[in-house]
């Protein structure tokens, strides 16, 4: 009689699984403002978004822990690359702020521009996922650059 075979997760299911996380996070919010509203305060729908975020980032921290040399040395270049892409866009999307409103905000006839509801969509939507975002490619990015001083050429962690 044969042992039945275990299936194993590679690295890469964990890059596939933390990003696939991130992403549905990313999407749910925007998905949650436009069902619900303002997050303003927080809804049960809101904390499950938060926490797929979260779990999601440290599904992510385990795929580079389970990277070489090698790759984590790539890795750190992605990351400053994602890190630095963000800050642009996050300097534009404060630069031209009402204007990135209305490319959001779907257009609905007959309703007036609300001074009171962009400047909270802005303090209670916007700005606390921008934050979220960069604290996330930030604390990857330091874990990356750990890994790159711990891990010697020869390590093969999985």
């Amino acid at each position: 009689m044969q042992k039945p075979k275990t299936v194993q997760l590679r690295k890469w299911h964990f890059l596939f699984l933390g990003g696939a996380l991130v992403s549905l996070a990313l999407f749910l919010w925007y998905w949650n403002w436009r069902k619900i509203g303002l997050p303003n305060p927080l809804q049960p729908e809101h904390i499950t978004t938060i926490l797929s975020y979260v779990v999601g980032i440290l599904i992510l921290g385990v795929f580079i822990f389970r990277l070489t040399k090698a790759q984590v040395t790539v890795m750190l270049v992605w990351l400053i690359i994602a890190n630095v892409v963000t800050a642009l866009v996050t300097v534009w999307v404060f630069r031209t702020y009402p204007n990135f409103f209305e490319v959001m905000q779907p257009v609905v006839a007959g309703t007036g521009y609300d001074a009171a509801y962009v400047a909270d969509w802005q303090r209670v939507f916007l700005t606390p996922v921008i934050y979220a975002v960069q604290i996330g490619l930030l604390l990857l990015w330091a874990e990356s650059v750990v890994m790159f001083l711990v891990r010697k050429p020869g390590d093969e962690p999985g």
